[in-house]
């Protein structure tokens, strides 16, 4: 991970990097990738919500298919189940999640 984010590409992608990581460290990665990443893109793969509130734009899958897109706020506002899931992991009684 501290190779690619300091290596200039044109896409990064990251996938469910932060799962095994506490919630500090989970910030710590997070800051560094919004702030110093060098890519032009990044593509997040993540069942942690609150990796996905940092993005700009995210897909929702349930059972292999799209069924939500949209930042953060558009997601809480359309999308039952990625609103569900974040407050199940906020409450601490699902780790892990099919959004990502």
């Amino acid at each position: 991970l501290a190779r690619a984010l300091y290596t200039s590409c044109e896409l990064l992608i990251l996938d469910d990097v932060f799962s095994a990581v506490d919630s500090e460290t989970e910030r710590f990665l997070i800051r560094e990738v919004v702030n110093y990443h060098v890519a032009k893109s990044v593509i997040v793969i993540s069942n942690r919500i609150s990796v996905l509130e940092k993005t700009d734009f995210t897909i929702v899958l349930e059972d292999g298919r799209i069924t939500a897109q949209g930042n953060h706020k558009q997601l809480m506002e359309s999308s039952g189940f990625y609103r569900n899931i974040l407050n199940l992991q906020k409450e601490g009684n699902l780790k892990n999640s099919a959004v990502k």
